[in-house]
């Protein structure tokens, strides 16, 4: 199994991932999620039939500075998916 680091952010109500030399952003978490499956297919980095597990690590500059010495995460997200397959 491949893992794919990818730094999550969210701006004027959009959520950005970056990462691996990915870049997307949707207006929800499912969409980026896709986006960045597609990507991650389209870059050839993994042969088809190879499940990859896609981390998401909150940018820790999203977290207000009062909350930041208590809560080390916002929030952090995995997905996975199989090269190849459709998504369901």
């Amino acid at each position: 199994m491949a893992v794919v680091e990818i730094v999550l952010e969210q701006r004027d109500g959009r959520w950005i991932g970056r990462g691996e030399g990915l870049e997307a952003e949707a207006p929800d978490l499912f969409e980026l999620d896709e986006l960045l499956r597609r990507g991650i297919e389209a870059s050839g980095r993994f042969p088809a039939g190879e499940r990859v597990e896609v981390f998401q690590a909150c940018d820790r500059r999203m977290i207000p500075p009062w909350m930041r010495p208590y809560h080390s995460h916002y929030f952090n997200r995995t997905f996975a998916f199989v090269v190849g397959e459709e998504a369901t």
